[in-house]
């Protein structure tokens, strides 16, 4: 009994090892000011879609480099306008107030809220303007280019819109 024993433990040794050296699977960056590119076993990892500039949208790609995000994006069909003047994104629990919201080009919107609880990146958009913030209280980022801009906080929402995510419309 003692060498069916001995093997059945010696076998499954064996696949948890092999689990632990697997040099395709991939790593996970949960996005808590992780390693920026070297997965855990400190080898670098290929880029994720996001950081390639598309995320995919349930089988839609948003691309960052290709006009913008997706239209309806966080559900933004309608946004509040802010052309005029200074604008701020709240967020003082689990929603951005105004979620949806347009501004000008060369205009800039400040997010107000905590970053340490609600970390935000920028999802997808015509160019990288909004960047990824994860401590502090305050943060402004000037839109220099016409088009629709996702984002969202990394640990309530999502990279496709949804939970707690939102979208800046900027015209001309």
């Amino acid at each position: 009994m003692s060498g069916k024993l001995g093997w059945v433990l010696g076998g499954a040794l064996l696949v948890a090892l092999a689990a632990c050296s697997d040099d395709s699977a991939p790593s996970v960056d949960k996005g808590l000011g992780g390693d920026k590119g070297v997965g855990s076993d400190a080898k670098p990892r290929e880029a994720s879609a996001k950081e390639q500039g598309s995320v995919d949208q349930g089988g839609a790609k948003l691309e960052a480099a290709a006009g913008g995000c997706a239209s309806g994006f966080a559900g933004c069909t309608t946004f509040t306008d802010g052309t005029a003047g200074a604008q701020t994104v709240s967020f003082p629990g689990f929603d951005y107030s105004p979620k949806c919201l347009r501004v000008k080009v060369g205009q800039a919107v400040t997010f107000s809220g905590s970053f340490s609880a609600h970390p935000l990146e920028q999802s997808c958009g015509p160019a990288t303007v909004i960047a990824s913030t994860s401590s502090g209280s305050s943060a402004s980022f000037t839109f220099t280019k016409a088009g629709l801009y996702g984002y969202y906080c990394t640990l309530h929402g999502t990279a496709s819109g949804s939970g707690m995510a939102g979208a800046i419309e900027v015209v001309p």
